[in-house]
């Protein structure tokens, strides 16, 4: 697979903004991530947003939002990360869960439009060879351009970065 950077501006978060049938761009949010409320609070106009409970599996919870849209043109799931799994709902998903979950995982391809992008912004998520297996799976699954970081998201004052990769 060819290998591409995309970067991300850090502007997705602006005013809240309702989600309706016609949302062509998603964001789920972990409610683990630092400063999640003040995230939820605003998203780029023509953005929906779904944020996930604490107390219930992520993937479960994610395959439901999903089926409640069609035709996103990008798919934007902000967790905590760490090479090859990341932080929904009520725990951590791993690379070896997904491939387990992978019915499930390849439903949200229903939700997708053909060209669809799907952005992982985990700390982490593919770094390594347990980060490229997952974002390889990934894009198996769902058919789609998966974009993740190998490196530390978010604010750059805090050592982060807003720069995600593609296998």
């Amino acid at each position: 697979l060819e290998s591409r950077t995309q970067t991300v501006s850090t502007d997705f978060v602006v005013k809240v903004n309702a989600v309706t049938s016609t949302t062509r761009h998603l964001v789920i949010l972990d409610p683990g991530v630092d400063k999640a409320d003040w995230l939820s609070q605003g998203i780029k106009a023509g953005y929906g947003l779904e944020v996930l409970s604490s107390k219930r599996p992520g993937l479960e919870q994610i395959s439901e939002i999903l089926r409640r849209y069609h035709h996103l043109d990008t798919l934007h799931i902000v967790s905590h990360g760490r090479a090859g799994a990341l932080q929904l709902g009520d725990g951590w998903v791993t690379v070896q869960e997904m491939a387990s979950a992978a019915d499930a995982v390849m439903g949200w391809t229903e939700a997708l439009a053909p060209e669809a992008s799907v952005l992982f912004y985990g700390c982490e998520l593919a770094k390594g060879e347990l980060g490229k297996r997952a974002i390889t799976l990934l894009q198996e699954l769902l058919n789609a351009t998966v974009y993740a970081a190998s490196t530390l998201v978010g604010s750059p004052a805090m050592g982060g970065q807003w720069i995600l990769e593609t296998a």
